[in-house]
């Protein structure tokens, strides 16, 4: 039984890429950059996420440095100034990092909800362009409806956004400690999510962060576990989605063999075809190889983990 959704749309599958789009990434990956949704850098370290519209491009979070920012972007052939706006998720440091620099070089003006804004503000050694948001109110941005949506994390107006284009919907889903249904309904109907895979709930637990942090990470406004997103992501599956990122991955509690494998089980159980959600793990140091074929993303290491 199908949700019922207000924003379904119809998916759309990687067809229709010339190879003519294809650039190298700065850690030699090959990825496209007119895909709707491409993760740049996605980890404790930084993260940020590049949309491609119909009318300019628009980051989600700027959590590295402005100078990496703009050298990874140079790479891909888009100049920091061809930005439409920067919509900021939360105030943490691995979100926010580089925006005050990068909104101020290249005159890009910043999206984010008032309490976010305040914390930046306390950054800025120059003026830059804010807007303010708020969860539940709409706006357009090149050429795009921009949908924020309040998450349950640990940082005042932490929030996601989903961005419906004419040809797609996509949406960015990290740092949430639960999926409260509403959340669900929002990302019902994107084809593609970044949605966050933080860690395997043995791994946190035997890990070796204190207890205060594991009590953090595990707690209904920390971060996703990889059971949570799993179950969710048969949700979606129903509901249009065709890729999906796995986002925030931790470097100490998690590993993409682990958070693929248990998004590949929770499908199967559900009934789904294999394949019938490409499973794509976000990476902290750049781009994802969108050329490659589907097995050799799935299985791909870039964590210096041991997964026993």
């Amino acid at each position: 039984m199908h949700r019922r959704h207000a924003f379904l749309v119809a998916a759309h599958g990687m067809e229709g890429y010339n190879i003519e789009n294809i650039f190298k990434s700065a850690n030699g990956r090959e990825v496209r950059p007119l895909e709707t949704l491409l993760p740049l850098y996605s980890g404790s370290s930084g993260n940020c996420t590049l949309v491609s519209l119909e009318e300019g491009y628009v980051l989600v979070d700027c959590g590295v440095s402005a100078r990496q920012c703009m050298a990874q972007l140079r790479l891909l052939g888009i100049e920091a100034n061809q930005l439409s706006g920067i919509l900021i998720t939360h105030d943490h440091g691995d979100h926010l990092r580089g925006v005050p620099t990068l909104a101020h070089r290249a005159k890009v003006p910043v999206y984010a909800t008032p309490a976010t804004l305040a914390t930046l503000d306390r950054f800025l050694g120059h003026p830059i362009d804010v807007h303010p948001i708020t969860p539940g109110k709409p706006f357009c941005l090149a050429g795009a409806t921009i949908r924020p949506f309040a998450l349950p994390h640990d940082a005042i107006g932490t929030v996601g956004y989903r961005i419906d284009t004419p040809r797609e919907s996509v949406a960015v889903a990290t740092d949430l400690g639960h999926m409260p249904e509403g959340v669900l309904d929002m990302l019902c109907g994107c084809s593609r999510i970044l949605l966050e895979f933080n860690h395997d709930i043995d791994l946190l637990k035997s890990g070796p962060y204190p207890r205060f942090l594991k009590a953090r990470i595990a707690s209904s406004h920390g971060h996703l576990s990889n059971a949570d997103a799993a179950q969710a992501l048969c949700t979606l599956a129903e509901n249009g989605l065709t890729c999906c990122f796995l986002g925030h991955l931790s470097q100490e509690n998690n590993t993409p063999q682990r958070a693929i494998s248990e998004a590949e089980m929770a499908l199967l159980k559900a009934g789904f075809d294999p394949g019938r959600v490409r499973l794509i793990a976000a990476r902290p140091d750049g781009p994802p190889d969108m050329a490659a074929p589907p097995e050799q993303l799935n299985m791909e290491v870039f964590f210096d983990e041991n997964i026993n």
